[in-house]
């Protein structure tokens, strides 16, 4: 090579060098987005706290989480970005207008209009359980149309996908649990929360398809085994 040759192919790699660490760089820097999806927020219930939650602390891992919904009555906590869904939009575009990775929907009824075109990215979604006649045939001719669109779905115990299976006879779904905060939840918590031995806690929206009625009719059995017992209920509801 002459100098002039070996000067220009030498500041070649050099660029090309600059450019690759640059675009490693960038796709590192660029993390998975998630779009949790609700038709109304705050969501019915555990719903809402589940996605809270969801989205503060895959944030504070470094990830864009977000909720969308078609409309908002309140703003989420911990300074979580919303999007206003446009029903327009999705029925035209599908979820390719959105700008996030993953899309992660909590109810069936938002799948009418996220599925209403072939999705372009990962759809999971997440069944947290149908309470009554309605969401439960909901689900199904949510799962009949939309069930092969659908990426991954996941629910949040074992008799949540017994649920979806007694519906959807042919239906294959994972359990992931909910999370738990540490700091507030564990087994070293100051005296004053302490009540019983052994102690009781049903923590849930108190709703009548949760029977709650049936574990507060059984303490009198357990007291005769168990004299020290006591039993907490946390949550409020219709019932």
């Amino acid at each position: 090579f002459s100098e002039l040759e070996y000067w220009i192919i030498t500041h070649y790699l050099i660029i090309l060098l600059i450019n690759m660490k640059s675009k490693i760089k960038s796709s590192m820097e660029k993390s998975k987005s998630i779009l949790m999806v609700v038709a109304k927020y705050p969501a019915t219930f555990g719903h809402t706290s589940v996605i809270n939650y969801l989205c503060k602390e895959l944030n504070e891992l470094g990830y864009r989480a977000a909720i969308g919904a078609f409309s908002f009555d309140s703003q989420p906590p911990f300074g979580i970005e919303t999007v206003k869904l446009d029903k327009r939009k999705l029925l035209t575009n599908g979820v390719s207008y959105l700008d996030f990775d993953i899309i992660h929907p909590h109810q069936a009824r938002v799948l009418y209009y996220l599925l209403s075109k072939k999705p372009n990215k990962p759809v999971i979604f997440h069944y947290h359980g149908a309470s009554d006649r309605i969401q439960e045939l909901n689900f199904k001719l949510a799962m009949w149309r939309y069930k092969n669109k659908i990426s991954k779905i996941i629910s949040v115990s074992n008799a949540g996908i017994n649920q979806m299976k007694k519906l959807v006879n042919d239906i294959s779904a994972q359990v992931i649990y909910n999370g738990v905060d540490t700091k507030l939840f564990n087994p070293n918590l100051a005296n004053p929360y302490k009540k019983g031995n052994p102690q009781l806690l049903f923590v849930s929206a108190l709703r009548k398809y949760k029977k709650v009625e049936i574990l507060i009719n059984s303490i009198p059995s357990i007291l005769k085994k168990f004299p020290d017992a006591h039993l907490q209920i946390v949550g409020d509801g219709e019932n």
